[in-house]
């Protein structure tokens, strides 16, 4: 991951564009090929992204609201706490499955079995299972594409448990976005995900809520650098509480969120 200083995306074929190619011959001449796929993986990476991509993942607070609930998370300095240790628990935690399927180093079925192995928290894994079928459903039917519609199916036909992590640096690489993107898009749509469901808690408000994701970016890249190159072997759960805050969600009286 230190070698991957350079944050370029990498271009990515959205569609067979022969057609539009014939009609607007004098436009293509006048930007690049090469900008012109850069473009285009910018705009798939800029989709990802929004808020308004169905993934599911705003049903979920992981482990957000029963420490809220317990009186754990308080303020806005509880809050900015409590995502920094998530965002290192990502990046030892999930990364490392993240890099391993972007990167092809075993089958997808063996990864993701690890994966489920791995996440013996049933709340946590519940959560992984629903958001990663989620996502991948989401990717295959907005972008299509061969190669992605037969990995949900291969998915599907094996009934496997289609891990966030595993199943994210998959599709991120079948959608050649580059490894140092993914990683850190990985990241951002955690802190994005937490600090939208402190928003709807009432744990704070949403311009605060901006404020404290400026404030992360730098520990964000971090983590990213730190993790990017882990392999599953390494995985680690590297905060306990959040492991019980997250696991006493389902006995909770009343519940916003799925986990």
């Amino acid at each position: 991951m230190h070698e991957s200083a350079d944050n370029s995306v990498e271009s990515v074929p959205l569609a067979n564009n022969s057609r539009m190619a014939s009609a607007t011959d004098d436009s293509r001449n006048i930007i690049p090929d090469s900008r012109e796929s850069q473009t285009q993986n910018e705009w798939l990476v800029w989709q990802l992204v929004d808020s308004a991509f169905p993934t599911g993942s705003f049903a979920h607070s992981n482990g957000l609201e029963a420490a809220w609930q317990h009186g754990e998370v308080c303020s806005c300095q509880d809050l900015t706490e409590f995502v920094q240790t998530q965002l290192a628990q990502a990046g030892r935690a999930a990364l490392p499955f993240l890099n391993e399927a972007y990167h092809d180093v075993r089958p997808f079925a063996e990864l993701d079995r690890i994966c489920d192995a791995f996440l013996s928290n049933h709340v946590a894994n519940r959560g992984s299972r629903a958001q990663g079928q989620a996502f991948l459903m989401a990717v295959a039917q907005s972008f299509g594409g061969a190669s992605l519609g037969e990995y949900r199916s291969e998915v599907l036909k094996q009934k496997l448990p289609g891990h966030l992590a595993p199943v994210f640096g998959t599709a991120m690489r079948l959608l050649h976005v580059s490894h140092c993107v993914a990683v850190r898009l990985f990241l951002f749509l955690n802190i994005r995900t937490l600090l939208a469901s402190a928003v709807r808690l009432g744990i704070t408000g949403p311009m605060a809520a901006q404020a404290i994701q400026v404030g992360l970016c730098q520990y964000a890249e971090e983590v990213a650098l730190r993790c990017g190159r882990l392999r599953a072997g390494e995985a680690a759960q590297t905060a306990p509480l959040l492991e019980l805050w997250q696991g006493a969600h389902d006995r909770l009286y009343s519940r916003l969120f799925q986990t």
